[in-house]
Order: C-alpha cells, then structure tokens, then sequence
C-alpha cells in the first residue's frame, strides 16, 4: 500500500511540483524509516512554502531526531543549532 502510495506522489510531482506530494512523499520515507530520504522531500516542499505547518512540523520532528540531515535543509533557521522550537 505504501509503494502504491509513494508512485501516486510521484505521478503527481512528474506533472506538477504540488506541495503536498512533496510532504506526503516526505511523511511516507518517515514511516518507512528512511529519514534521509524523508528530509530530501520535505525540504523541496519547504522551499516551495516555508510557511505551510505540516512541512515545518514534520521537519522539526526529523531533524530533532536526526540533527545531521540539516545539511539538507537550505534555510537558517533549521540550521540555528541553539532553534528551541523542537
């Protein structure tokens, strides 16, 4: 089910960068335990709007548990190393 879910999200950002996708995308790889994959999708769907909750949210709570992938988000204030927002 989580393979049929991840091609959808594909067929769709192969058509169109949707925010969503990118997050859905992003929250899949998180269940599948693959947060370097996970950061690399929530970080495109951050950069298309930093403001939306769901990105930001899932985000924080990647980067809490994996502070290494930072290197992967380009926006400063995820980098702050002393960010007490988690």
């Amino acid at each position: 089910a989580l393979k049929q879910a991840a091609n959808i999200f594909l067929d769709v950002l192969r058509a169109e960068p949707f925010l969503q996708a990118y997050v859905g995308l992003g929250y899949l790889f998180l269940l599948l335990g693959q947060k370097s994959t996970a950061i690399l999708y929530l970080a495109a769907a951050h950069s298309i709007n930093p403001h939306d909750e769901d990105t930001v949210k899932l985000l924080e709570h990647t980067l809490k548990e994996d502070p290494s992938l930072k290197v992967h988000v380009h926006d400063p204030s995820f980098n702050d190393d002393e960010q007490e927002s988690y």
